[in-house]
């Protein structure tokens, strides 16, 4: 590619000041007058790039590629337009092509495996990322989309590495500190200390952003019900909105009537608005789309409402907006539901739990005080969108011969250690076999090699794809006669699954809220035999269970009529609750500012 002229340089400088309408002018008037100016074409298509018209760029990127085709810098450009304007499969072949003529430049291999990614092939995007990486190790882009693979395939203790490393040239990168914080719920080998102090990593940047956090009273309600702001991103066809709908149901009826105890309000931070959606909005509470604010204006929007308690939905999550409680929208806030562990800003008062999630002895391991809802801090609504398939009362095992153990959890959720004592018990159950689910045929690869190295024979693990439908998804329990919970990160829609179609869920209770969900539901249903206290006594109860062919046919004859008439599912009673617990927090905070 040629130097730059002094107009294409004038251009550039106005580019790369943020000033992109104007370098766009300059440049298409230049062009007019000398339109084969292979670098004025390939500024243009960077600018055009940076106003987000991609198709456009992609057309004078390819100008420029026409004129010079061997440039790498020109390449890279095309290969992102096209990514960006919806020719992924073009896009590799132009950054494969880049990174042949450049093989020393990291944002060629970062911009290839980005490429890779959006194609899904993740297998292949991880190589190249981490040629990037490796070249350059203080790349954020490049590791940062490593992380993301690893996480998309499964491999949460791999993302966590990379993440650690990438910290260690940026530190402060709040993205980074936010996805290390998440990956670190699944890591069986930190402890809960070391979790938090992670958490509170992440929750010091976010907060080093918000200049004079407001003080916003909290004052007696006078026969006025409780304002209640529940803040969220999965308000849609996502686990977290089947306990999310029993709240939306109940307040929807209750807030009919004179002496309603609460008000909901939903900030509704969701990308895929679908069916679901439409669902819970038509319960008819006040309903705020604030995805495309800011922090700020969100926590403002919560203001004019005037909310008395917000409720944070997602913790540090994909879709999380936690960041809008480091503003104070609300006299309380809280956070519930969607994470399993603190969020340490110094702003979030409250986490709601249980006394069996979060016993007395564990309250160190979050910074909010704990509203305990018990016996249960969930309710689950679960007879809607296929959940109320059929059940095969003969037990597989009885139909094929064979026992089938199965866990359609998040593969991130099954580490080395969970290997470990499921392969233990596949070998103490002759002939017996395990189903997992994952759409990614690489990590489909890597845990069956796992299992394979532990002594199990390919053939007894069989990783299903995904299939179409919830229906089909909940028939294929009726192939399961057990269920194996992960740890240290526990299912937790995918045990109120299991119950419902009447296949047990064995658990183990551990040392932290992430793996005692699955032993809190199991107690709220009534089936506190299957929890085990240890990994021996975790396989010892799998293989027990195994050989109890009665057993297995009672439980699938009266699980999910047990799990339906629990706390578990009781809809009214854990709304009175949850009010209760709601308004007593407010009291609270009402006597210690008087």
């Amino acid at each position: 590619m040629l130097p730059p002229g002094p107009t294409v340089r004038r251009a550039y400088d106005l580019m790369t000041a943020g000033r992109h309408d104007q370098a766009e002018q300059i440049l298409r008037r230049h062009l007019q007058k000398e339109p084969k100016d292979s670098t004025g074409l390939h500024i243009l298509a960077a600018t055009l790039l940076s106003r987000g018209q991609h198709a456009q760029a992609a057309f004078f990127a390819r100008q420029a590629n026409q004129l010079f085709p061997h440039d790498f810098a020109i390449l890279s450009i095309l290969g992102t337009a096209l990514c960006t304007s919806g020719e992924e499969e073009l896009a590799v072949k132009v950054y494969q092509e880049a990174t042949s003529l450049a093989p020393d430049k990291p944002t060629l291999w970062s911009g290839l495996g980005t490429t890779l990614m959006a194609t899904h092939r993740l297998d292949e995007a991880i190589p190249a990322f981490e040629k990037g990486v490796a070249l350059d190790p203080t790349e954020y882009s490049g590791a940062m989309n490593l992380a993301v693979c690893h996480t998309r395939l499964g491999d949460a203790i791999s993302s966590l590495k990379v993440l650690i490393e990438a910290l260690k040239h940026h530190p402060k990168n709040e993205g980074l500190l936010l996805h290390a914080a998440a990956m670190c719920n699944y890591a069986d080998y930190l402890t809960p200390e070391q979790v938090r102090a992670a958490h509170e990593s992440v929750a010091r940047v976010i907060e080093s952003r918000v200049k004079n956090v407001r003080t916003i009273a909290a004052a007696p309600l006078i026969g006025r019900p409780l304002r209640v702001g529940l803040l969220s991103g999965d308000f849609y066809n996502h686990s977290c909105s089947f306990f999310l709908e029993a709240l939306l149901s109940h307040f929807a009826h209750e807030g009919s009537r004179r002496d309603a105890r609460i008000e909901l309000f939903c900030y509704s931070a969701t990308h895929k608005s679908d069916d679901i959606t439409q669902r819970l909005r038509a319960f008819g509470h006040p309903w705020r789309d604030v995805l495309s604010l800011n922090d700020s204006a969100c926590a403002d929007a919560v203001r004019s409402d005037r909310i008395d308690i917000l409720i944070d939905c997602a913790g540090y999550t994909h879709d999380t907006r936690v960041q809008v409680l480091a503003h104070r929208a609300a006299p309380i806030q809280m956070t519930y539901l969607g994470y399993p562990n603190t969020t340490a800003l110094k702003e979030c008062d409250y986490r709601i739990v249980d006394s069996i999630t979060d016993p007395p002895e564990n309250e160190h391991h979050c910074t909010e005080r704990l509203l305990r809802l018990d016996p249960h801090f969930l309710c689950y609504t679960p007879l809607r969108d296929g959940r109320s398939a059929q059940i095969n009362q003969i037990p597989p095992c009885e139909r094929i011969g064979r026992v089938t153990f199965a866990s359609f959890n998040a593969l991130m959720k099954i580490v080395d250690g969970t290997i470990d004592v499921w392969s233990r018990i596949l070998l103490a159950v002759p002939g017996s076999r395990l189903l997992l689910k994952s759409k990614h045929t690489g990590a489909r690869k890597r845990i069956g090699d796992a299992f394979v190295a532990r002594g199990v024979e390919p053939s007894r693990v069989e990783l299903l794809p995904p299939v179409d439908s919830t229906a089909d998804h909940m028939a294929l329990y009726n192939d399961v006669d057990i269920a194996l919970d992960p740890f240290p990160y526990n299912g937790t829609t995918t045990t109120y699954e299991s119950l419902v179609m009447g296949v047990p869920v064995v658990a183990l209770a551990g040392d932290r809220h992430a793996s005692r969900v699955s032993m809190s539901i199991l107690h709220a249903v009534g089936v506190p035999e299957l929890v085990a206290t240890g990994t021996d006594a975790y396989v010892q109860l799998a293989a027990t269970l195994a050989s109890d062919v009665a057993r297995l046919r009672h439980w699938r004859a009266t699980l999910r009529e047990q799990l339906i008439r629990s706390p578990a599912c009781d809809q009214a009673a854990f709304a009175r609750g949850f009010a209760a617990a709601l308004h007593k927090a407010w009291e609270e905070r009402v006597s210690s500012v008087k």
